[in-house]
């Protein structure tokens, strides 16, 4: 069961990860407004390319409530893979995750995580699995 999660987040990396060397960019923007005459923005932009990944969003709402954040990934052939995700809201909180894996000689894949909450609360994790 975890050989196939550890896998199924590493193929998930892999796929959004662009392996050519052409950069890809993508953003998008949207609004609404609720029935109360709330309002939320939101724009998100997207650059791959060289084995590499980052993505910005920033979402805002009425009465100053919102945040930003920020995700970056990267695979590098025979080092594997790695994820930043670093977040902020309006209000100052922040939080961010990492995690990467790797596959070892002897083809067990292992992988390490962490998160930091917005009141500094820090955990860590890490596991090998094999096959």
């Amino acid at each position: 069961m975890k050989t196939r999660q550890i896998l199924a987040v590493t193929g998930i990396v892999l796929s959004l990860i662009a392996t050519t060397a052409e950069a890809r960019e993508r953003s998008r923007s949207s609004s609404a407004t609720g029935p109360q005459g709330r309002m939320l923005n939101r724009d998100m932009a997207m650059q791959a390319g060289n084995g590499s990944i980052s993505r910005q969003r920033q979402v805002q709402g009425s009465g100053g409530r919102g945040y930003t954040r920020d995700a970056s990934g990267s695979c590098v052939e025979g080092s594997g893979c790695s994820r930043s995700v670093d977040g902020a809201t309006n209000g100052g909180k922040t939080w961010s995750r990492d995690s990467g894996s790797t596959r070892n000689e002897d083809g067990s894949i292992s992988r390490t995580s962490g998160a930091t909450g917005p009141n500094g609360e820090s955990v860590g994790r890490e596991t090998t699995v094999s096959h």
